[in-house]
């Protein structure tokens, strides 16, 4: 099964540090180049190009921009392109989709306040 960081094939590295009194035994990677899937900025998705909005730095907080604060929604992925996207509402239904295609000009009466 492969494994996606926002669209992005990643690996998962093991390795034995203790930093801080903090025990880590490894890390989530890319696979093209290696590099920490962590870090900030975030890569663009693959599919809308956009990048995802982060609200701390360090902290895995990012939206998909194509599809972020969507009202009475918990949280989202678009599927970035690769994987099967996803809206958890807040009444605890869960709406699967594959193939997403966001228009900024026309929006969904499913994803407004009135639809």
């Amino acid at each position: 099964m492969s494994q996606y960081f926002y669209g992005h094939p990643i690996k998962w590295v093991e390795y034995d540090e203790e930093v801080s009194g903090e025990r880590y035994t490894g890390e989530p990677v890319y696979v093209d180049n290696g590099e920490p899937c962590w870090r900030v900025p975030f890569r663009p998705c693959p599919k809308c190009r956009l990048t995802p909005e982060v609200e701390e730095p360090g902290v895995n907080s990012g939206h998909d921009p194509c599809i972020a604060n969507l009202p009475g929604v918990d949280y989202a992925c678009c599927g970035h392109g690769v994987e099967q996207g996803y809206i958890k509402f807040k009444d605890g239904r869960i709406f699967r989709f594959d193939n997403l295609h966001v228009s900024t000009s026309q929006p969904h009466p499913l994803l407004t306040e009135e639809g």
